[in-house]
């Protein structure tokens, strides 16, 4: 029985494929096992996986139709055997110590979350995030008073408390088990905010160490995306998702967080829909009438907010489209 499992995700990634497994495999933590869930690749991914798998007995490919990744993870999670579960994306890598700085405080801490910080990494430059809340061990009592209220909007216009996204953490088995069932299959964005909050929920201890071994690269590519005009409906479905939570200083932390994403949809909207100017107007007034932005810029406190960013939402909420065009 491994005392870790880690689940990688695939689709169509054999470009740094090779690169991600080889940095989880030459972990110094070696207490764990592999599992790669091949989401139905039509590249050269899953041939890659079944030939590491034969020269590796901790890897264990899975190969399913295409579903999306919190699909793809979940059905990671069922195949585990693992007491803690870490997830990395296939077109990212680790440093060599990660797990082992995490594993060191699961093990130490009985923590049922472990949490690190990230490094994104950019063509030309490195720059590290770690989590604004303390550096240290949170009983339940802590999680409920000091953590869950400052988890999504620690300070700013968003500024993590707890950095969501997975790839940062190792969780105790049962407490994701308890939390996937929640998370919809059909959420991109911010799918992880979702699984991290309904695990944080679950949990009855937590600690934050202040390292930083995750690599999330950043491409050109990656950066510069054409507007998605279903955005604001993805948008709406992590709302749809994280407003069942049930716990009040969460959810005051929720609708200016959609807030947030709603001008990052604008903003995106304004630079990369490739319309013409009337055209993006239209649009960007369109999102800013949606049911969903309507509800939350009426419920959202901005009284904490820097003066610039609460003319941010200031400008969404009274459809002000032509300054928040030269705003943006």
């Amino acid at each position: 029985m491994f005392k870790l499992s880690i689940i990688v995700p695939i689709f169509n990634g054999d470009e740094y494929l090779k690169r991600c497994i080889d940095s989880i495999l030459s972990q110094q933590y070696a207490d764990f096992e592999l599992i790669l869930v091949d989401d139905g690749s039509t590249d050269n991914s899953l041939s890659i996986c079944n030939g590491y798998a034969e020269s590796d007995g901790r890897v264990v490919v899975h190969h399913k139709e295409n579903e999306g990744l919190v699909a793809a993870r979940k059905t990671g999670v069922s195949l585990a055997k693992g007491e803690y579960i870490g997830f990395v994306d296939c077109d990212d890598y680790i440093d060599g110590d990660m797990y082992f700085n995490l594993m060191a405080s699961a093990e130490k801490d009985k923590a049922d979350i472990v949490t690190g910080g990230i490094i994104f990494e950019y063509e030309s430059e490195l720059k590290v995030m770690l989590n604004q809340l303390g550096v240290g061990y949170y009983d339940e009592k802590a999680i409920k008073n000091k953590i869950i209220p400052r988890m999504l909007i620690h300070s700013g216009f968003v500024r993590y408390g707890v950095i969501p996204g997975v790839v940062t953490k190792v969780f105790r088995r049962s407490v994701l088990e308890k939390a996937l069932p929640n998370v919809s299959d059909k959420l991109t964005i911010g799918e992880d905010v979702a699984i991290t909050a309904y695990s944080m929920m679950n949990a009855k201890s937590l600690s934050i160490i202040g390292n930083a071994g995750y690599h999330y690269i950043q491409t050109a590519g990656s950066m510069i995306r054409a507007y998605n005009p279903k955005r604001l409906e993805k948008i709406s479905d992590l709302y749809s998702c994280i407003s069942k939570i049930e716990n009040e200083s969460y959810q005051k932390q929720v609708s200016l967080y959609m807030c947030y994403l709603i001008f990052g949809a604008v903003a995106s909207c304004i630079k990369n829909s490739g319309l013409d100017k009337k055209e993006t107007v239209n649009m960007v007034r369109d999102i800013l009438k949606s049911d969903l932005s309507l509800k939350v810029f009426k419920e959202a406190d901005i009284s904490k907010l820097s003066f610039k960013n609460k003319i941010k939402i200031i400008m969404m909420k009274h459809n002000l489209v032509r300054l928040i065009m030269l705003f943006v």
